[in-house]
């Protein structure tokens, strides 16, 4: 997030917003805008290597078919004493790569018995 201040816009209703906000003594939060300058490919093979190098007994499977307004679903599939962990990192990792890059990437942890690929 960040903080709108007047001298940061030459123009248009932000500087607006920003003055409004320094004459009643509030900061106004705006979110940045995400740019994709990663191709999704790219923030996928990111996510599943750092998932990786935490937690090596984990598998992974890209789907192919998404649910809703998502980019891209990764299983994930990790041992039992390694789901909630891995769970809460996939989680922090997919909302930093929405925030940095625009895709919204769905992370979906199950147990490694549930592993179709034998």
């Amino acid at each position: 997030m960040l903080a709108i201040q007047p001298s940061n816009f030459s123009s248009g209703i932000a500087r607006e917003l920003a003055w409004k906000g320094k004459e009643i003594g509030e900061t106004i939060m705006v979110a940045e805008v995400a740019t994709r300058r990663e191709s999704l490919k790219e923030v996928l093979d990111q996510i599943i290597n750092d998932l990786r190098r935490e937690f090596p007994n984990a598998e992974f499977l890209l789907e192919g078919e998404t649910y809703d307004d998502e980019d891209a679903v990764i299983e994930i599939y990790a041992p039992e004493n390694d789901l909630n962990n891995i769970s809460d990192k996939a989680s922090e990792l997919s909302l930093c790569s929405e925030l940095e890059t625009g895709y919204f990437i769905l992370t979906m942890v199950n147990s490694i018995e549930a592993y179709p690929i034998r």
